[in-house]
């Protein structure tokens, strides 16, 4: 589950002060701009929104928008791009087509139609 924070230090606050997680960091700062936690199975990251502009420039946060993602981890690039065309078919609106992402990784982001 991946999470666009506005304000990431008060975002952690409530996952590790509320709920006891431990998060490791990547990035510039104290607790970096990416962060990441395991937790019953589930891998929670949270970004900040320069993190995600960095690799969708049209990317506006907004209080009211949706900020929480999904991501699902693919065997190779290939599994990425055979996914995204599934998941493309089934009426998703497509926000960033499949790229290469700066952190080593395919990476594609897909809208909720509703």
């Amino acid at each position: 589950v991946g999470i666009v924070s506005a304000d990431k230090p008060a975002t952690l606050r409530i996952f590790t002060e509320g709920l006891g997680l431990s998060f490791q960091h990547w990035g510039e700062g104290e607790q970096g701009q990416h962060s990441e936690a395991e937790t019953a199975g589930v891998k929670l990251m949270v970004d900040t929104v320069d993190v995600i502009k960095r690799s969708n420039p049209d990317y506006q946060f907004s209080p009211e928008s949706c900020t929480v993602h999904l991501t699902f981890k693919c065997a190779n690039p290939a599994e990425v791009d055979e996914i995204f065309g599934k998941v493309k078919a089934t009426g998703a609106s497509v926000e960033k087509e499949p790229f290469d992402a700066f952190w080593k990784q395919r990476y594609s982001t897909l809208r909720d139609p509703g």
